[in-house]
């Protein structure tokens, strides 16, 4: 057994002991899931601020980051252009194994 991320899950206590794939054996593996909050282009820039402010507030509340302890998620917040790197390095990290791999949709 052992978790995807890079980083053993320490937010919840009965999942610290799992260590990671790449501690299992497999250096540099890191397939975790993460959830975030986007939306449309073209969007006004301080809709989008406002968004990200609330949702860094909710984030922060012990009750939150308790609930998501339980689930073994870790809140991160950020800011809108941290995130956009973020998902612009996963599709590129994505789509380069699927183009290597060959694989395609049946």
């Amino acid at each position: 057994m052992a978790v995807s991320s890079t980083e053993r899950v320490t937010a919840a206590p009965q999942l610290a002991a799992v260590p990671t794939v790449s501690e299992s054996g497999y250096p540099g593996f890191d397939a975790a899931t993460w959830t975030g909050l986007v939306a449309p282009a073209g969007t006004p820039t301080a809709l989008i601020e406002r968004l990200n402010s609330e949702v860094r507030k909710v984030l922060a509340r012990d009750d939150v980051k308790d609930k998501l302890a339980q689930e073994g998620s870790s809140p991160l917040g950020g800011t809108p252009e941290a995130f956009g790197r973020f998902i612009r390095s996963e599709h590129d990290k994505w789509g380069s194994l699927i183009r290597e791999a060959n694989i395609k949709l049946d």
